[in-house]
């Protein structure tokens, strides 16, 4: 469920003392939560691992 997936992003990238805009985490969360490889010319998505 993309709520759960949000939530564990949103933790993981606070330990690490990172930040994403909102929508920004939302599109990696989904990401995450299909299993889909995020393309992006962004950088910050740089910081969101699996």
């Amino acid at each position: 469920m993309l709520v759960w997936e949000h939530g564990r992003l949103r933790a993981g990238m606070h330990q690490l003392g990172k930040a994403l805009s909102p929508i920004d985490m939302l599109i990696a969360a989904h990401a995450l939560e299909v299993g889909a490889t995020l393309v992006s010319n962004d950088s910050a998505f740089a910081n969101v691992l699996d």
